[in-house]
């Protein structure tokens, strides 16, 4: 009885962590930022809304509520095999001929983006500001980073710099993807890739992401603390 009660331990010892990893309930986990310094883009499941957002990852610590992609996370917190991508298909431009200003989120970057849509078709990852894109796909504070990426991104937009693919070649329901150098509006050079200072860990209501040293050039963003700082203290 005692051998039969230790294999059994043991078993379930060895199969813990990988049901652990599984099982859907590490979803309902809180999120957890870890407590180191880097900075790693993760995905995680928000259950009260039932939507897996981008957030800034520490490196290391946290918990099982971490995913390395969005279709992971959907494929693990809501059982779907082919879950449908709000945050991480490519831009399309859909099946008509509009001009339309619309943003998509990109998931290498951490950041929405603005391209042009047709008016019809298309998918999921289509917002109408750069606003409620951020919002919808992370849960970074967008404020000044949206208001230089709008601003560069209609300045294009207005003039007609933008290019408008040829409608996507259809397949039943399903568009094909656009290549993003013919329908995405490139923002001006900015520092891509530049790493944070140890700890700058987004707080709530403090209007800097952590991708926005990414996103904006720093004289921008020095200029965009100067005027959130006059704009507040006015208020």
């Amino acid at each position: 009885m005692n051998v039969l009660l230790f294999a059994v331990a043991l078993f379930v010892g060895q199969i813990s962590p990988l049901v652990a990893i599984l099982w859907p309930p590490r979803c309902y986990r809180k999120l957890d930022f870890g407590t180191c310094d880097a900075v790693k883009l993760k995905w995680f499941y928000e259950p009260i809304s039932r939507q897996c957002k981008m957030f800034a990852y520490s490196g290391c610590g946290g918990n099982w509520n971490r995913f390395r992609t969005e279709k992971g996370c959907l494929r693990t917190c809501k059982m779907t095999s082919e879950p449908e991508l709000s945050c991480s298909a490519k831009p399309n431009p859909g099946n008509c001929k509009a001009y339309r200003p619309m943003w998509y989120f990109d998931p290498e970057l951490g950041y929405c983006r603005g391209f042009v849509y047709g008016g019809c078709g298309g998918n999921r990852n289509t917002y109408p500001n750069c606003r409620a894109c951020m919002n919808r796909c992370t849960n970074f504070n967008p404020y000044l980073m949206c208001q230089y990426l709008e601003f560069e991104f209609f300045k294009k937009f207005i003039a007609g710099k933008l290019i408008v693919a040829p409608p996507p070649v259809t397949t039943g329901t399903q568009f094909s993807p656009v290549r993003p150098e013919t329908t995405v509006a490139q923002p001006s050079p900015v520092a891509t890739g530049t790493p944070l200072q140890p700890g700058a860990q987004p707080t709530p209501g403090n209007g800097y992401g952590p991708v926005w040293r990414a996103a904006v050039p720093s004289g921008v963003r020095s200029a965009l603390r100067v005027q959130d700082t006059l704009v507040k203290s006015s208020g």
